[in-house]
């Protein structure tokens, strides 16, 4: 035996705790130590942790939030919307103006004449008609707005409105103008005028009746006016416009001086 092996053996020797492979456990106790020592390796603590918390909790904490959050974008809404300027109401002067030539552009002359005064719709009737006949077409290009009050008491309206139809518009002839409007104090329309140069319409006129007579005799005696400035239909049947308007491209063909430009 060498030096060392002695100074071990008197080391264990000397050794007061005792091996523990040479402690000696019962089988019983043996077998639960071990046990509880696989349980315990097997622990999940990530799932003690999800355990531990409220059922649910996540998702109702999401719900509030985002109900916070709707309720906010809301309230920020509603702000906006009160800071915004409220829309100004029509007058309704310029709204039965602008009925007026909704019904002209709808070629609904009932309509339209009820808006009138009933002096006024009896001299426009005949007129009014014509135009619809012609596929007349107001464009208010600027809108209209009460401008004053006359002696009478009426309102005065004004609008900017271009014009066109299918008897003049071929020519080339389109209008923007002004027109006035007066409204009584019951609310009807008691007069129309407009500031349109008639001037293109007239010599239009009496250049169409004429070559109307020249090349269709027939329909010249049929349809036109005792005055040739007149419009077709003027002071005879409304719907003479009809006829007349199926010769006015054929009129313009054969024209040296139409269509022609810068009419307004």
């Amino acid at each position: 035996m060498t030096t060392e092996d002695q100074v071990l053996g008197l080391f264990v020797a000397a050794n007061p705790v005792a091996d523990p492979g040479a402690v000696l456990i019962d089988p019983a106790t043996r077998d639960r130590l071990e046990s509880v020592e696989q349980r315990s390796d097997r622990m999940d603590i990530a799932g003690l942790t999800d355990r531990n918390k409220t059922p649910g909790g996540g998702r109702w904490m999401a719900v509030a939030a985002a109900v916070v959050l709707l309720a906010g974008l809301g309230v920020l809404w509603l702000t906006f919307r009160s800071d915004e300027a409220e829309p100004a109401s029509v007058p309704p002067e310029v709204a039965t103006v602008e009925a007026a030539y909704g019904a002209l552009n709808a070629g609904d002359l009932p309509t339209y004449l009820a808006l009138l005064a009933d002096n006024e719709a009896a001299e426009s009737a005949n007129l009014v008609q014509i135009l619809i006949n012609a596929n007349g077409v107001f464009d208010v290009v600027e809108p209209c707005t009460k401008t004053g009050v006359t002696n009478r008491g009426e309102t005065i309206v004004e609008c900017i409105v271009a014009t066109y139809d299918d008897f003049h518009g071929p020519a080339g002839i389109v209008s923007t103008h002004r027109e006035t409007w007066l409204i009584d104090e019951d609310g009807k329309i008691g007069a129309r005028d407009d500031e349109i140069d008639l001037f293109h319409n007239f010599e239009f006129n009496r250049n169409f009746w004429t070559w109307l007579l020249d090349e269709h005799r027939d329909v010249y005696v049929e349809i036109a006016p005792v005055d040739l400035a007149s419009l077709p239909g003027w002071q005879r049947d409304p719907n003479d416009m009809l006829i007349a308007v199926e010769y006015v491209d054929e009129f313009i063909t054969q024209s040296p001086i139409y269509p022609i430009e810068g009419s307004d």
